[in-house]
Formats: C-alpha cells, sequence, structure tokens
C-alpha cells in the first residue's frame, strides 16, 4: 500500500470504508444509468409487441406512455410489478385479452394527446 494509503487507512479507517461504499454506489448506479439509457434510446425496443413476460411498466415504457394509463386500464395500482402472464391467469383470462385491452387505452392516451 502506497505510504499516504496506507496512513489514512490508519487515522481513518471508517471515514476511507464509507468513501469506498459511496464510490461504489456511484458507480454501481452509473453503470445502470448508461445501460437503461442505451437500451431506451434503441428504436428497436420502442412500440414492441405486448407479450405475457412483459411487465406493465415496461410496456408504458415502450409505448411511451405514463405508467398509470396502462395501470389504469387494467385497474391496478400503478407500481404494480405483475407481468400480462400474472394478470391474464389472476383474471381467468388469456394474454390476448389483457394485451387488447393495454394496447385500446395506450391509443387512446396516444390519440387524445397527440398535440403534446
Amino acid at each position: 500500500m502506497p505510504k499516504r494509503l496506507r496512513h489514512l487507512w490508519n487515522r481513518h479507517r471508517i471515514l476511507l470504508s464509507m468513501f469506498a461504499l459511496a464510490l461504489a454506489l456511484t458507480t454501481v448506479f452509473a453503470v445502470r444509468m448508461v445501460v437503461s439509457t442505451m437500451h431506451w434510446s434503441d428504436p428497436g425496443n420502442r412500440d414492441l409487441a405486448i407479450e405475457g413476460w412483459m411487465p406493465v411498466r415496461y410496456v408504458a415504457r415502450s409505448w411511451n406512455v405514463p405508467p398509470e394509463v396502462v395501470a389504469d386500464a387494467l385497474a391496478l395500482m400503478p407500481d404494480a410489478r405483475m407481468t400480462v402472464s400474472d394478470i391474464a391467469e389472476e383474471r381467468s383470462s388469456d394474454v390476448a385479452t389483457i394485451r387488447a385491452e393495454m394496447t385500446a387505452a395506450i391509443l387512446l392516451w396516444r390519440a387524445e394527446h397527440a398535440d403534446d
């Protein structure tokens, strides 16, 4: 260990540990932000066909609508982490029906907010 770092470690162990933890957390969140930005900047990830594996918020993000639009159409809490398949199973329905409800709500919202 370099002399300066050894000195800091001996005298300020807790402070140096907290700094290392803060640096690690900052790095994790920065990487997440970059990965998310790259994913959602790709035009291939917009208006994706609604599939059973997709959570409600993912559908809303892909179709560029507020999550509340999709959640309200399905009478769910906006922060619900359920997938389309989970919703269909809970309602004893099929994915196609849920997909149709979501698509109708999304298209209606887009039509109402076309000028925005």
